[in-house]
């Protein structure tokens, strides 16, 4: 006995889901099915679940850099930011720095 089991779904993802599922020859409906029999099959979900990567402290420090590249690309090639940050330092910190 089939019964219906109204999921939530975002609009775009069922409908790419549907496309994807179609040029395998099944419906979405079969999918959902494969996938319960097979949870069922081997007690567990049939795919690895994972936290997404988290990125490392080297990978975060080339996007920085990639970053900053960006901004110096920016700037007038006249620009001296030793002077610059002289200056922030002083508006801040004063003559105590």
């Amino acid at each position: 006995m089939a019964l219906v089991a109204n999921i939530p779904v975002n609009s775009d993802i069922k409908f790419k889901a549907e496309r994807l599922f179609a040029s395998f020859g099944i419906t979405l409906d079969d999918a959902v099915s494969l996938f319960l029999l097979r949870s069922l099959e081997i007690g567990a979900i049939p795919f690895r679940v994972a936290e997404p990567k988290k990125e490392s402290q080297t990978d975060l420090a080339k996007q920085a850099f990639q970053n900053l590249q960006k901004i110096k690309k920016s700037l007038p090639s006249n620009f001296d930011y030793k002077a610059e940050l002289q200056e922030a330092k002083s508006e801040k910190y004063g003559d105590f720095y």
